[in-house]
């Protein structure tokens, strides 16, 4: 029998609602049953647009086995040809140890298919593995004590094992795949692979890292925790290794900066040696909270709360007339909370997570705002210096004790209101006014943007504001070879994934990291 794709099929959610997914897809394609063989869902997403006239559909698309070609109807209706390349080459025997800094996504898995190659690479994490991070966090969030080297933005997994688990992304590489299978290898629904916008959720994914984890040392990777990459050694313009904790040498002829966007010591460590690298822009703002309810009922309307949708998410973007700047939404966690993403004493940063269910009473996103040179000058640290400025700022008016200043969005703009929305940020809160937090233009800009943001869900007001949120984005960009992506000037040092300023999110950070893998084994 021929494979076909068939795209397009579109299924009311209520047909969901009592009979399972493959049952539905067959019946509204008219097709026999028992004749349909391998079906496969490659693609699913929502279309909530005619909500209140036609309803709500998932619209996805398949490939299956039938003795005949199906009627295309309204679908589209194609043979399926599967094209997969093999893309890595593996079963090489190499005693090269390349060091990877940082054990985030990008360094994960260039340290998983270096060992599937053959090499012998070493991870170096300033933070701790997840068992005993997320101990760390906890003892932050309820007793307020911050470890600079162990919290939400350093430790096995990055940033993103404290987060919604999003690994939605735009690129086009077919390395997409190779990602997206060894997640669903170490525990990764498959829904992963055809989902318009899968997440994991926290607690998803720190079981998906951990299994990760152990996959790397199976291959013949080497794990050091509590290990902070101090300093590089450089001889000529190449690298010879790295020191780290201030003492310890590790020699090696490659070193994989795979460090996130708040390795602001690393950054500056970097530069001494000279190595390239420029200012970049990046965004900053609040994080908005809302009720979950009330954003369903905004998406969906009558459907809200139906058992097959799940929490409603959203994207926003608004162009400010007044100031010239972009405002939008970034990292909608539905269900989620708000958590302390701060990595240095005496700083407050906010951040978002949700875990798998997505069944938090509040919902809540990033409202941001671009920044670039004209706002905060153009020394090559100074996009860092204004982020700390505002993360200083933000932890005295929450009353330095690492409480965050908050405000209900109708205090913000001067309206008239009461907000029936409690924050969820730990270690707490404590009310301020945020209007004198950001430079006046950028507040100006999310101000409007919120009053533009009410205009498509009209209980955009009952919310809060909870600062300051400024690690959207690494600040800098360590320059590269395009085609060997080592650093421009220093030879063997490769900068990947979002702090080198190549990636945004898990997805894109994770491909990264296999494509200085095979940068590598190719150079």
């Amino acid at each position: 029998m021929r494979k076909y794709l068939i795209e397009n099929i579109k299924i009311n959610i209520e047909s969901l609602t009592h009979s399972g997914e493959r049952e539905v897809i067959i019946n509204k394609l008219k097709l026999t049953e028992q004749k349909v063989k391998d079906l496969k869902i490659i693609r699913k997403s929502l279309d909530a647009r005619k909500r209140n006239t036609d309803g709500i559909f998932y619209v996805y698309s398949v490939v299956l086995s039938y003795p005949t070609k199906p009627k295309a109807r309204s679908f589209k209706v194609s043979v399926y040809e599967n094209k997969k390349e093999n893309l890595i080459n593996y079963n090489k025997n190499k005693e090269i140890k390349p060091i990877i800094v940082g054990s985030g996504p990008s360094g994960l898995f260039a340290a998983l298919y270096l060992a599937k190659m053959g090499y012998k690479p070493i991870i170096f994490e300033r933070g701790e593995e997840i068992k005993d991070r997320v101990g760390t966090v906890k003892d932050f969030f309820d007793n307020a004590v911050l470890d600079e080297n162990s919290n939400v933005q350093f430790g096995l997994g990055g940033a993103g094992t404290f987060s919604d688990g999003k690994i939605n992304s735009r690129i086009k590489s077919p390395l997409k795949n190779e990602v997206l299978d060894t997640f669903i290898s170490c525990g990764a629904p498959r829904e992963i692979k055809y989902l318009n916008k899968p997440h994991l959720g926290t607690d998803k994914l720190r079981t998906i890292v951990d299994d990760l984890k152990a996959l790397i040392e199976y291959y013949g990777g080497e794990f050091k925790f509590s290990s902070t990459v101090t300093d590089i050694i450089v001889d000529n313009d190449k690298v010879k290794g790295v020191v780290v904790n201030d003492k310890d040498e590790f020699l090696s002829d490659v070193v994989i900066m795979g460090i996130g966007n708040g390795a602001r010591d690393t950054f500056k460590m970097l530069h001494k040696h000279n190595v390239s690298m420029v200012s970049k822009s990046f965004a900053l703002g609040f994080r908005v909270e809302h009720l979950r309810e009330d954003i369903d009922r905004c998406c969906y309307s009558d459907y809200a709360g139906h058992k097959v949708l799940g929490a409603a998410d959203y994207n926003l973007t608004y162009h400010d007339e007044e100031t010239k700047k972009g405002v939008y939404s970034f990292c909608n966690c539905p269900g989620g909370v708000v958590v302390a993403g701060a990595s240095s004493k005496g700083q407050v940063v906010t951040n978002g997570m949700s875990f798998r269910s997505r069944n938090m009473i509040n919902t809540n996103s990033a409202i941001v705002v671009n920044v670039n040179e004209n706002d905060y000058g153009n020394d090559l640290f100074s996009g860092i210096k204004f982020q700390e400025d505002l993360e200083r700022k933000a932890y005295e008016m929450g009353g330095s004790d690492y409480k965050a200043p908050y405000m209900s969005i109708y205090d913000f703009l001067g309206l008239k209101g009461k907000t029936n929305v409690k924050p969820s940020y730990l270690p707490g809160v404590k009310e301020s006014d945020l209007n004198q937090l950001l430079p006046e233009n950028l507040n100006n800009a999310i101000k409007n943007s919120l009053i533009s943001f009410n205009n498509f869900f009209e209980t955009f007001y009952n919310g809060i504001i909870t600062g300051v949120e400024t690690r959207t984005s690494s600040p800098v960009r360590i320059l590269r070879d395009k085609n060997t992506l080592e650093s421009e000037n220093i030879k063997g040092l490769y900068p990947i994934g979002e702090g080198a300023g190549y990636a945004g999110g898990i997805l894109s950070s994770a491909v990264d990291g296999i494509k200085a893998a095979l940068a590598i084994n190719e150079n």
